[in-house]
């Protein structure tokens, strides 16, 4: 009922109970403990002053029935003690005395959660959201461990996992704590996640345009490596293949030379052997002695003109081998 909000309910299932002084020191905790949090939610919800101070008074007041009902063995024994350190302003001395109580290696889970999310309360009273944030985060992962459904300890994560600027997380912080509370129906947690939620989404809502704006110009940029990575390809393909083309065009030229070369080698060792050719035919005629013999030969045209048209055939052979288009390309010009 408390939960739900249904305040008027639970303070009558509450006056149907008996508690005696004689009962069990935990019970009489319990029941005075669950009178508080019905009189802290009517304060949450409460707008007028005077009714506060009121419930401030009697809160006060169950506390200090709890200190004579429990013992030292008892959690609440200790979180209220903190409590009224707190509201006197004293964030160090309530949390010594809960590290009383923590250093007695307690086992049970929701002892663990209370405990902690007292702790961070007392880290939250003095400004130190780091610590305070790891006792609530401390006290969430019992309270979703052992099912929960109304954590007030996941919703104070989740505000300072914002204040902290962990958008992201307290999104879904926020997000569980919204669909466990509603399972429950635990209104007076869904009256506060309602007041903070608004603010989550629409940080959230940021971070996912942002995100998303960068994606987009990671592609872009993506996109425009990868063409200027074609265009580099395709720039040293055509690079290879004028490469290519200057090879085979330079291993022809050298083919072309050594022919060149050998062709006139053996142009110019046929011009030495026609030369002693002539030289020997002049001393058989020398030696004769004729001079009328002797005088015709050396007046004679036909070996040299021999000659001449041997090498002009090869100067031609030669020459067409290195332009072999000169010969269209001159009758070309001649038309023109």
């Amino acid at each position: 009922y408390v939960l739900s909000g249904m305040y008027r309910y639970a303070q009558a299932a509450l006056e149907q109970m008996q508690i005696e002084p004689t009962d069990a020191p935990r019970a009489q905790a319990s029941y005075y403990r669950t009178l508080i949090t019905l009189h802290h939610g009517l304060k949450l919800t409460n707008k007028d002053p005077m009714f506060n101070e009121e419930l401030d008074r009697l809160e006060h007041e169950y506390r200090n029935m709890i200190f004579d009902a429990a013992d030292s063995t008892i959690l609440y024994f200790y979180t209220y003690q903190a409590e009224n350190e707190l509201d006197r302003g004293r964030p160090d001395k309530a949390r010594d005395i809960l590290k009383k109580y923590l250093d007695m290696n307690p086992t049970d889970e929701d002892e663990l959660s209370i405990l902690h999310y007292c702790i961070g309360k007392t880290y939250t009273a003095e400004g130190d959201i780091d610590n305070a944030l790891i006792n609530n985060a401390i006290s969430s992962s019992y309270d979703l461990r052992n099912v929960v459904r109304s954590s007030r300890s996941l919703i104070k994560t989740a505000r300072m996992a914002m204040q902290l600027g962990y958008t992201e997380r307290a999104f879904s912080y926020i997000t569980r704590a919204y669909n466990n509370a509603t399972v429950a129906d635990a209104r007076v947690c869904l009256e506060e996640i309602s007041a903070f939620m608004p603010e989550v989404i629409s940080s959230y809502d940021k971070v996912s345009k942002q995100r998303y704006n960068g994606i987009l110009i990671i592609m872009m940029l993506l996109a425009l490596l990868l063409t200027a990575s074609i265009i580099i390809l395709l720039v040293i393909r055509q690079y290879q293949m004028r490469l290519k083309h200057s090879l085979v065009r330079i291993k022809e030229a050298n083919e072309l030379r050594e022919a060149t070369l050998g062709q006139y080698a053996a142009m110019f060792a046929s011009h030495i052997n026609s030369l002693e050719e002539y030289r020997s035919s002049i001393r058989v005629v020398a030696k004769s002695k004729d001079l009328d013999v002797i005088t015709q030969a050396l007046r004679s045209d036909d070996f040299i003109d021999a000659k001449r048209e041997t090498l002009l055939k090869e100067f031609d052979k030669t020459f067409l081998s290195v332009f072999p288009d000169f010969v269209q390309s001159l009758d070309r010009k001649s038309v023109v």
